[in-house]
């Protein structure tokens, strides 16, 4: 069979050589889940071929991190099929998996989540300590709720934009951004009761005007 250990091949692109030291680490651990299929792969010229579709996947998929990787090998691992998964099937999974790590709600379900949010809010002193499932249904949610009060949507406006905030969200998975924990805000402090410094003056002029001492 084939080896891929150390196997770079010259004259790519950054973006195209992290494609391929991925490659290099979902081969090694698909030798490993289907080991029947991959048996087939037995000359250099097969691996050759492999590689180049892997590789021309994960650089158009915005596959660029070890994060997706294993979040698509776990699901890899999950499947009842004995067969080598397609590069768009992989894909598939690594996004699956790693919108399912972070607490990634389907658009229903965030609808959903948004509604009960709004029935419970009450209960709370600030949205921050609310029992969110997750650190990306919090600031879904919340922006969704922003965007309600802000703009006077409708239920049917916040459904429809609860996709493309979800897009949203998965795009920056998929760059390896981490998703932050909500943070409770700091209040703005609180103006003291009583006149202003320059209430206080304006009535001590009144006062002197009043006297006739100016």
């Amino acid at each position: 069979m084939a080896d891929v250990k150390t196997f770079v091949p010259p004259s790519l692109n950054d973006r195209q050589l992290l494609a391929v030291r991925l490659f290099n680490e979902v081969f090694k651990a698909l030798r490993q889940i289907f080991p029947a299929p991959m048996a087939n792969i037995k000359t250099a010229d097969d691996l050759d071929m492999l590689r180049r579709q892997w590789v021309m996947a994960f650089a158009e998929n915005g596959i660029n991190h070890m994060g997706q990787i294993e979040a698509g090998l776990a699901m890899a691992r999950k499947t009842a099929s004995p067969f080598l998964p397609s590069p768009g099937q992989f894909i598939e999974w690594c996004q699956q998996g790693n919108s399912q790590h972070a607490g990634l709600p389907t658009a229903e379900q965030l609808y959903s989540e948004f509604l009960t949010y709004c029935k419970r809010r009450g209960d709370y002193e600030c949205a921050e300590d609310y029992p969110w499932k997750s650190a990306a249904l919090y600031w879904l949610v919340t922006d969704l709720f922003d965007a309600m009060r802000r703009y006077r949507l409708t239920d049917e406006e916040v459904r429809k934009k609860s996709e493309p905030l979800l897009s949203k969200m998965e795009n920056r998975l998929g760059r390896g951004d981490v998703i932050p924990a909500p943070v409770k805000r700091i209040a703005p402090p609180r103006h003291p009761s009583g006149p202003t410094p320059a209430e206080l003056l304006y009535a001590k002029c009144q006062q002197r005007k009043e006297a006739g001492l100016i």
